[in-house]
């Protein structure tokens, strides 16, 4: 598929339709799109591997299973039951567990749960600020998540 427009010009005295002139730079700039074309493509394919081999480390790393518990923790005491868990959501918990157990990523849940932030839409529905992506978005939130639990509570 040729880049350069199908464009007729009409000879000022006959008025019939001709080729316009051949643009001396078209050729070098169609082998420079082409060759960006083709790298793109390459990168693509290479971030499709990358990714690929992401989500199978992920679903056969000895910790996807306490993972996956806990996705479904933040599901039931969240109310996200169409949520589904994922290798993004499984890399970006597993260093919070590693760092500090699931006790306190129990904890976490039930304050993101008990005392969400919460802002009213215009529609009169409210907003609950309690995704996993906010929970583990840094040590601070999951710190005042973790202090947000309720007393006495996991």
């Amino acid at each position: 598929m040729s880049a350069r427009p199908n464009l007729m010009l009409v000879h000022p005295e006959t008025g019939e339709l001709v080729e316009p002139p051949a643009c001396p730079d078209c050729k070098e700039k169609e082998d420079v799109i082409a060759g960006l074309q083709r790298d793109i493509r390459g990168w693509s394919a290479r971030y499709a591997e990358l990714c690929r081999d992401l989500n199978a480390d992920a679903r056969t790393h000895p910790e996807w299973d306490t993972v996956t518990r806990i996705v479904g923790k933040w599901r039931r005491a969240c109310r996200h039951p169409k949520s589904q868990m994922t290798a993004d959501r499984f890399w970006l918990i597993l260093p919070f567990l590693e760092r500090h157990g699931e006790d306190l990523i129990d904890r976490a849940i039930a304050g993101a749960a008990f005392d969400p932030m919460t802002k009213p839409r215009k529609n009169g529905s409210v907003q609950r600020f309690d995704s996993l992506e906010l929970i583990f978005r840094s040590e601070g939130h999951f710190e005042s998540m973790v202090n947000r639990a309720p007393r006495g509570q996991t």
